[in-house]
Order: structure tokens, then sequence, then C-alpha cells
């Protein structure tokens, strides 16, 4: 049985019952996406609802840097760089 986004989030995350529930009556009313609702909160960042997309449905997260990035700092520090020392994980 795969388990709900909701109870992944709780065992993986500091999300507490309280905000949990308070996203389910959001989500009741509006119909938008559980975890959609806790991100656009604050309660959980967006990479802990993708490892937790990526537990239900034992699936991998495979963060991924565009190669098209220009900044002062890519300037001085490539992207190709930051990708192979994984800095961002």
């Amino acid at each position: 049985m795969i388990d709900g986004i909701g109870s992944i989030l709780l065992r993986k995350t500091n999300l507490t019952e309280e905000d949990l529930q308070a996203a389910l009556i959001v989500q009741e009313k509006s119909g938008e996406r559980l975890g959609e609702i806790l991100v656009k909160q604050k309660k959980i960042k967006e990479l802990d609802l993708l490892q937790a997309l990526s537990d239900q449905f034992r699936m991998d997260v495979v963060p991924v840097l565009p190669s098209d990035i220009v900044t002062d700092f890519t300037k001085i520090i490539p992207i190709a760089f930051l990708k192979r020392t994984s800095w961002y994980r």
C-alpha cells in the first residue's frame, strides 16, 4: 500500500499534525494539491515535497541545475564546477 503524502511529510519533516489538518481544510475548499498548499504556506520546502513524492512513488530525486544561468556568481564559478561538486545537495 502507498502511504499518503501527508503521512510521509509528517514522518520526514518538521510538519505538525495541526499544520497538516489546516492544509487539508484548505485542500477540501480549494481542490489544490496538499503538497502545493504546504509549500505556499511555507510549512515545508519544495525539496521536502519532492523527496516525499519520491518516497511515495519509490523514485529517485535528481536535482539538476539549469546550464544557462548567468549571474555575477556564475561568471566567477562556472555552473559545470557547481554541478560536479554537488554543492546544492
